[in-house]
C-alpha cells in the first residue's frame, strides 16, 4: 500500500501542490488575501478551482497540460525538386542553400517546374538532413 501512495505523490507535480496550496488559502481567506499574498490574478484562482473540480478534486488535474498543438503540418515539397537537392547535397555535402538554389533553378527550368525560394530549399535541407 505504501508504493502506492508514493506513486501517487510522485505523479503531482510541485505546481500542483502550489496551486492546490492557493485554492485551498483563497477559499479559506478570501480573494483579497489571496490575491496580495500569492500575487494571483482572479481569474488564475477561478480556472484552477475549475479544472479542479472537473478533475474529481485529484491535484493531477492541476499539472501542467502540453502547450504544443496535437497536430503539426508537414511541409510538402515536389518530389522531383526535394531528390535533387538531395542528390545535389550527397555529391556536394557543404553547398549552402543558396547555392544549392542555382542548381536547382536549373534543374526547375529543364523541367519546367516551380523553382522554391531559397528559404524552402533550406527546410528542405534541415528535413531530411541525410
Amino acid at each position: 500500500m505504501s508504493d502506492y501512495g508514493l506513486r501517487f505523490l510522485a505523479m503531482v507535480s510541485e505546481k500542483a501542490q502550489y496551486r492546490n496550496r492557493v485554492v485551498r488559502f483563497w477559499q479559506k481567506y478570501g480573494l483579497a488575501p489571496t490575491m496580495e499574498d500569492f500575487e494571483v490574478k482572479r481569474r488564475t484562482l477561478y480556472h484552477w478551482s475549475k479544472k479542479l473540480s472537473e478533475g474529481g478534486h485529484n491535484l493531477e488535474a492541476l499539472n501542467d497540460q502540453r502547450k504544443a498543438p496535437r497536430s503539426k503540418r508537414k511541409r510538402l515539397s515536389p518530389k522531383e525538386i526535394s531528390e535533387e537537392s538531395r542528390r545535389l547535397r550527397t555529391i556536394h555535402p557543404n553547398f549552402s542553400k543558396k547555392t544549392l538554389k542555382r542548381f536547382v533553378k536549373v534543374f526547375c527550368e529543364h523541367k519546367k517546374l516551380n523553382c522554391p525560394k531559397v528559404r524552402n530549399i533550406g527546410w528542405m535541407i534541415a528535413d531530411a538532413p541525410e
